[in-house]
């Protein structure tokens, strides 16, 4: 068995697979100040990433209708969404879509989405960078990964408008054999035992 495999009793750990306990490297007097700051820089970042994620979905709610820009899903968005969120001006407006400092001002009329930190905490603001990481990351992920259900749900919905009387069974496999291939550029076909429906559609 070869030394790099994890199941090798002779494998060595890695610096980023290394695992050691705080309190083995703490000495005891120090052992209740970092995690202390943990908690106070958790609860921050938690505070102002959730209130950047009701006004990022409020947006996306608002443009249901339209393309969302692309910009929305990068870093630097979510890193001007946090200086939104505490109360200040965002430095790269290039980040932004045009009309999102808009519907920011309707939106924080409404709702109470400013925070303000009683005690700024020295280092947060590298906790807020890397919240953003994951945050843009996520965001991506589940556009892409919700891509295929979303446009079946809305293929579903318009046979079903199309085809008023037809049996609630024969509605997926319409959109799954002939409408899906033909929007994903595959091969579409008609279900032989629907032939008098594909005559009949209007």
């Amino acid at each position: 068995m070869s030394s790099r495999s994890k199941d090798c009793p002779n494998h060595k750990l890695t610096k980023q697979e290394q695992k050691i306990k705080l309190d083995a490297i703490l000495k005891p007097k120090y052992k209740a100040l970092p995690t202390t700051k943990e908690f106070i820089v958790s609860e921050h970042v938690r505070n102002i990433m959730i209130r950047a994620q009701l006004f990022v979905n409020y947006y996306v709610l608002t443009h249901a209708d339209q393309t969302i820009d692309k910009r929305a899903f990068m870093q630097n968005f979510w890193y001007c969404m946090t200086q939104l969120v505490s109360s200040k001006s965002p430095k790269n407006t290039k980040a932004l879509p045009s009309d999102i400092l808009d519907c920011w001002n309707s939106f924080s009329s409404r709702y109470r989405v400013i925070y303000s930190m009683e005690e700024v905490v020295s280092g947060y603001s590298q906790c807020v960078t890397a919240a953003c990481v994951e945050m843009s990351s996520m965001y991506t992920n589940s556009a892409v990964e919700c891509f295929e259900e979303s446009l079946l749900s809305y293929l579903l919905i318009s046979v079903k408008e199309l085809f008023e009387k037809l049996e609630k069974g024969h509605f997926r496999r319409i959109v799954q054999s002939n409408c899906y291939q033909y929007v994903s550029g595959g091969t579409p076909f008609w279900p032989d035992n629907l032939s008098d429906v594909y005559n009949n559609k209007t």
